[in-house]
């Protein structure tokens, strides 16, 4: 095992940091440092309780561990859960796994002995981390990993623990098999062609009612998308 992987646990559920994260992105643009309360207003729960999970969050690598900037990788998840977009959200907790070290890891772990039941599973954070069962938090923080790890498509819960989802779930970054669009979903997008040269056409899906603003954070997440630097003006 690599160097032991210092954390916080959270005093949250994986769904009630998802809708901190929310509220980061949302008040931030996910490219600024950020006020906590006003955060904390946004996601619905006391500043005291966002300040006692940031720490895990900078921990896992989605916030930056100076400051209250989102990193890249909470940039990308950020945008998925703001939009309510699962192919996005998804794409965004797999770049986190394979960027984070204690994720990476367990993940890692995972693939290479193909099943782990919970009890090993636990087995394994406890000697990456080395924090045992009675740290503060211990359960919340394990059962967090196991949620996060699992929404990647990663790796996939079972009676029995936790399995590998194959080998086509984590090759160049992308998601296994992301969940098929509703006629809901088609509604409220529109599918919009990009001539990208005489050869080749790129689509986008574009929400049918979205604030100006947006627009600016669509042009930024494409450029970290894609490793492009921002093109200084004239």
């Amino acid at each position: 095992m690599a160097d032991v992987i210092r954390v916080i646990w959270p005093t949250a559920s994986w769904f009630a940091l998802k809708r901190i994260i929310r509220a980061w992105y949302a008040v931030s643009g996910g490219t600024k440092d950020v006020k906590q309360k006003e955060i904390a207003s946004v996601a619905g729960v006391q500043a005291t309780r966002l300040s006692m999970n940031k720490p895990f969050l900078q921990a896992i690598g989605i916030i930056e561990t100076d400051g209250s900037k989102l990193t890249e990788e909470g940039q990308r998840l950020g945008l998925g859960l703001t939009q309510d977009n699962t192919v996005l959200t998804i794409e965004g907790l797999v770049y986190l796994v394979r960027k984070n070290p204690l994720l990476k890891q367990l993940f890692d772990t995972i693939t290479g002995r193909g099943v782990v039941d919970k009890e090993t599973f636990a087995a394994l954070v406890i000697q990456i981390t080395k924090l045992g069962k009675d740290s503060d938090n211990f359960s919340t923080g394990v059962n967090v990993l196991a949620d996060l790890l699992s929404e990647s498509t990663l790796i996939q819960t079972t009676d029995k623990g936790f399995r590998a989802a194959g080998r086509e779930a984590h090759q160049e970054g992308q998601p296994s098999s992301p969940q098929k669009q509703t006629q809901a979903d088609y509604a409220r997008f529109h599918k919009i062609p990009i001539a990208v040269s005489a050869a080749n056409v790129w689509y986008i899906e574009v929400p049918k009612e979205f604030e100006a603003e947006e627009i600016e954070r669509f042009i930024e997440m494409q450029r970290l998308i894609f490793g492009l630097k921002k093109v200084g003006k004239d």
